[in-house]
């Protein structure tokens, strides 16, 4: 539709009809006083014409003039459409809170997209940027991301760096972490190498520092096994120490279960209770009179998504299970199969890093409990850095 079509869609056009033979005589009439023909078409008794709705009414003395009859047999446009509709109130009121809502909509915060969080807490990092007023439903003006990133930095010790950044409704949190199971010492910091536990030295591998064990020495948990400190020719220099030192070592786990024991069961059949989120509000569809400190509660949130981006609307799901105090009486089969476990769940999270060579378990069954215990002959790096105090 070019943008002639456009102009006259909205001045309005109609279609109009006329019989006789003295067409070219109306044609020339109209173009003489200006007005503007188009889309002519002969029929059977005359023809058929185009004219903007405003010329209309000054066709129709020309016609009489000619002697002819007009008569309508179209009508286009904007005005006749807000005419047939003017009567109707519910249609602009709907288009007028259509547009308030749509230039409100596009001023707030749809949704956050936290990208890098592995360790640190994240319902502290959402309390801090709600603080800054980066929420679901919050003005996107009022983002100041220079004040964000400073108060992250000072506030959160799992955080390193971060950075908020508004693409269109969503707002983009990236941010880097300091992983808690590596050690805090400055990549140039002078450490030494100390053991973690007891053992027999059977390897040593140093790359740097200087050794202070070799094979087949007996060591004890915190004994140095490598130390920052070197000496050479040119005098005392620090580094920090890095390697490995392997060890033959014994470990021991231990794991108890009563016979009887009071424990937090279900006592009455679950529930759901949904609550509607829009735009940060939270909605409850639900009575929480039925919910209470004594329930386990599941929590499962669903986000309606467009083309992959999540909108702010969405559903919460928390499945509530009722529970309530109650004697639990165990067979010994039955807690030994229950020690079985937790023993293989001890060992899969303690000793994933050592060769075990021997295992050796012990089952003591007493009035009230079951007691497993197993002794492993293992070798394992014991090395563990440490940062280097001087003075």
């Amino acid at each position: 539709m070019n943008e002639y079509t456009w102009w006259r869609w909205l001045c309005g056009w109609v279609r109009f009809e006329t019989e006789g033979d003295s067409a070219g005589r109306l044609l020339t009439l109209a173009a003489r006083d200006g007005i503007a023909l188009w889309d002519t078409r002969r029929t059977a008794d005359g023809f058929s014409a185009c004219c903007r709705a405003n010329a209309y009414p000054r066709l129709r003395p020309i016609a009489r003039r000619c002697g002819r009859r007009l008569r309508v047999r179209e009508r286009h446009g904007a005005a006749f459409v807000f005419r047939r509709y003017h009567k109707r109130i519910g249609v602009p009121v709907a288009i007028g809170v259509y547009v308030v809502l749509l230039v409100w909509l596009s001023s707030r915060i749809w949704s956050l997209d936290i990208r890098g969080l592995q360790y640190a807490d994240e319902a502290a990092l959402r309390a801090l940027l709600a603080e800054h007023g980066v929420s679901v439903g919050a003005p996107k003006r009022g983002v100041d991301s220079e004040a964000v990133r400073l108060d992250a930095l000072t506030r959160l010790e799992d955080v390193s760096w971060l950075a908020v950044n508004l693409d269109g409704c969503v707002a983009q949190v990236e941010l880097k972490e300091m992983n808690p199971h590596e050690t805090p010492t400055e990549p140039t910091a002078p450490s030494n190498l100390v053991a973690a536990r007891d053992g027999v030295v059977v390897a040593v591998e140093i790359t740097s520092g200087a050794a202070a064990v070799q094979v087949g020495d007996a060591v004890a948990a915190g004994n140095i096994l490598a130390s920052g400190i070197v000496t050479t020719e040119q005098g005392v220099t620090l580094h920090r120490s890095s390697g490995r030192v392997l060890a033959k070592t014994v470990r021991e786990i231990a794991v108890e279960i009563p016979l009887t024991e009071e424990c937090l069961l279900p006592c009455r059949k679950p529930f759901e209770a949904l609550t509607l989120s829009v735009f940060g509000l939270h909605i409850p569809l639900y009575d929480d009179r039925l919910s209470g400190d004594g329930c386990r509660v599941e929590t499962h949130e669903s986000t309606l998504t467009v083309g992959g981006i999540p909108l702010p609307l969405g559903i919460r799901i928390d499945r509530y299970t009722p529970l309530s105090v109650q004697t639990v009486i165990r067979t010994v089969e039955e807690a030994t199969r229950l020690a079985e476990t937790a023993l293989a769940e001890n060992e899969a999270a303690l000793l994933a890093d050592a060769e075990v060579h021997e295992r050796t378990v012990t089952a003591q069954t007493s009035e009230n409990a079951v007691r497993l215990t197993a002794v492993y002959s293992c070798t394992e790096d014991i090395a563990s850095e440490v940062p280097l105090r001087l003075g």
